[in-house]
């Protein structure tokens, strides 16, 4: 389920976002050096045989991570990518990626709170308190600057 198409994400799902990006990017340095040892050890036939097949599914890995992680984080299905994010980040962390584990696992909960934004009931508001030239989110129901044409918290557009 996306949450909001079209409309500006807020600053949780950024940081997933970014997050999960840069878990990635150094997953992809990590692939990048076991290759080249792998590449390497071509003359060294044991040694070959035993890193690059570690080399084929990391590079196995990436795709995975970026197909249920990261690509539907940027398409705003924060839900569908929370479950993958919490797994990739448990797996990173036992097969030594501690970096990229730790911070698949701060943007599982970062897609947490990314929903709950997204899902905050309307019916707990109540009625704004009256504020002259402030503009209320009738999603969130918070306070806006009269000049914002989108909320700060949900991104919903204001009325």
């Amino acid at each position: 389920m996306v949450v909001h198409p079209g409309m500006p994400p807020g600053p949780a799902a950024h940081s997933a976002k970014t997050l999960i990006l840069i878990g990635l990017i150094l997953q992809v340095v990590e692939t990048a050096v076991i290759l080249s040892f792998g590449f390497l050890f071509i003359f060294f036939s044991v040694l070959a045989l035993f890193v690059l097949p570690i080399a084929f599914i990391m590079i196995i890995w990436l795709v995975c991570v970026y197909l249920f992680s990261y690509r539907r984080t940027s398409d705003g299905n924060y839900e569908g990518a929370q479950a993958p994010t919490l797994v990739f980040g448990i797996l990173s962390l036992m097969t030594l990626s501690i970096v990229s584990g730790i911070l698949y696992l701060i943007a599982y909960s970062e897609l947490g709170t990314a929903l709950n934004q997204a899902y905050r009931p309307q019916e707990f508001w109540g009625a704004p308190p009256s504020n002259p030239g402030m503009r209320y989110c009738s999603h969130c129901g918070r306070m806006n600057a009269p000049y914002h044409s989108f909320c700060e918290a949900c991104g919903a557009r204001l009325s």
